[in-house]
């Protein structure tokens, strides 16, 4: 019996510390400090370096964007701007070097596909699009030179093949144009780009002919 009570009174006594005890604990989880305040604020300079990283975003969104809208010289513009101030930005250089293609301005687009590539060297769309330039200048064989490169590092990209298949029907190399655009157009199809597909199945269609 005196063992009973004596568990009892020991059993209401680790209550009441519980109790007594709970609202300082309760009490120092809310003065844990939020995700927020862990991360803490950035400094003066990584907020610049934020506000700038964002405004290059914004900068290449618009640059993009008048680009597909064909206003070449406004973003020739832009991304000679982002050029200048990021020069080791290698897309940077691939898209100025596309506002400058289709304007004409072959040497200095040149020169900016060329910089892309030295600053990434696995940039499969900046090969292609030198090659397209060289293409426009009858430069086939330096043309089907960087759509093979452009197909080492991807060969899923259809519009290199396409634009292989070209190079290599002016060269007179039929059987390789055939090969290059067959395989264009199961890409084609197998993306769902049935406008692309059409197009080369219309140019097998004639070159059968």
């Amino acid at each position: 019996m005196k063992k009973n009570l004596f568990r009892a009174k020991l059993v209401q006594t680790m209550i009441v510390g519980i109790i007594l005890l709970f609202p300082t604990f309760a009490r120092s989880q809310n003065e844990l400090p939020t995700a927020e305040e862990l991360r803490g604020k950035p400094n003066e300079a990584e907020q610049q370096r934020l506000d700038k990283k964002q405004s290059r975003q914004a900068a290449l969104r618009q640059g993009i964007q008048l680009y597909k809208t064909g206003n070449y010289a406004a973003s020739e513009t832009i991304f000679r701007q982002l050029v200048e101030a990021q020069p080791e930005e290698a897309k940077y250089h691939f898209y100025f070097g596309n506002a400058l293609f289709y304007q004409r301005k072959i040497e200095e687009a040149t020169q900016a596909y060329q910089e892309a590539i030295r600053l990434n060297p696995k940039y499969a769309l900046a090969y292609n699009a030198l090659g397209f330039l060289q293409a426009t200048q009858g430069q086939w064989d330096e043309a089907i030179i960087q759509y093979q490169k452009a197909l080492e590092i991807n060969a899923d990209y259809a519009e290199a093949l396409k634009n292989l298949g070209e190079a290599f029907w002016k060269k007179g190399n039929i059987a390789e144009a055939k090969n290059a655009w067959n395989k264009a157009l199961t890409l084609y199809t197998q993306q769902g780009n049935n406008k692309a597909a059409q197009q080369i199945q219309e140019v097998l269609n004639r070159t059968a002919q």
